[in-house]
């Protein structure tokens, strides 16, 4: 029936049933799906109607390895399939009894909420404001590594307009970052490929911590994530804000922003921070001479 239903072969589905399928027969595996787990991971509208009908259980976890609810799941950016689709499929589910905040602890510590989900890649209004109007909380914070918070997966993903709403909403701005590869939102949005300006200047503006410590594993201040970026403009506009030059870089895995700037050849950078007073741990600059001749950057390492 999970096989069926992955495939969307509704009339294959009906004959299991007929024959005593359980709807609700738990995955194989660590990676396997219910049958409606099935469904919503292809979007086959028909398919899960058919097995809401028959009282699927809308609550289930998606995986055993995936913290996310069946309804979480759904708004999933990585999932490829149409708007139209995406918002039938999750109206299908929150009308069936799906929760739209599922359980703070889950058996497995991976999962991101559903509106964090949503709002990590391209946003659709109407569904946006669907999930907003069903009671979605903005601050619920995911779990494992690399858990965001809505605005903080919104300013990763440089969408100026719903952090604007997620804020006007109550969303915390200065929520922490996940133990493990976490960002804080102004953190998110500097270390940001192609960072927006506008949504820095935002999220400064209206009190983003500029000096937020970085998250324990893997993370950065904003200075240091703009630094590793070579976004000159960014580390600019957070220097005149006050930000540290030298802040402590995260325990496990982390640069200075000189350090991080060094290593990536940021050649601009890393006399940006020169001059504005930058060194190593040790006050000198032999970790960041180190790690510029490490990647053969060794115009940097000379300055």
């Amino acid at each position: 029936l999970q096989s069926a239903a992955y495939e969307g072969d509704v009339e294959i589905a009906e004959y299991l049933v007929k024959l005593g399928a359980n709807i609700n027969a738990p995955p194989s595996g660590n990676n396997g799906l219910t049958a409606l787990g099935c469904a919503v991971e292809r979007a086959h509208v028909k398919m899960v109607k058919y097995l809401l009908q028959l009282g699927a259980n809308v609550n289930d976890q998606h995986t055993k390895i995936q913290g996310e609810t069946i309804l979480e799941r759904s708004l999933d950016c990585s999932i490829e399939y149409e708007w139209p689709d995406r918002t039938e499929i999750f109206e299908l589910l929150l009308n069936n009894g799906a929760q739209i905040s599922g359980p703070p602890r889950r058996r497995c510590e991976h999962w991101n909420s559903a509106l964090t989900h949503l709002v990590s890649g391209p946003v659709e209004q109407r569904l946006f404001q669907l999930v907003l109007c069903s009671g979605a909380d903005v601050n619920q914070a995911g779990g494992g590594e690399g858990a965001r918070t809505p605005i903080q997966a919104a300013a990763e993903s440089g969408n100026l307009s719903i952090v604007k709403e997620l804020f006007n909403r109550g969303a915390e701005i200065n929520f922490p970052p996940a133990v493990s590869f976490g960002r804080t939102a102004l953190q998110a949005a500097c270390c940001n490929k192609r960072p927006d300006m506008d949504l820095v200047e935002f999220l400064i503006d209206k009190g983003a911590e500029i000096n937020a410590p970085a998250g324990i594993k893997g993370g950065l201040t904003a200075l240091q994530g703009a630094a590793i970026r070579g976004h000159l403009g960014i580390a600019l506009k957070l220097l005149d804000a006050g930000a540290d030059v030298n802040a402590e870089p995260a325990d496990i895995d982390g640069r200075t922003a000189l350090d991080g700037a060094a290593e990536h050849g940021r050649l601009d950078m890393v006399q940006l921070l020169l001059n504005h007073g930058a060194s190593d741990d040790a006050g000198g600059f032999a970790t960041a001479i180190k790690l510029a001749k490490m990647y053969d950057h060794y115009a940097v390492a000379e300055l």
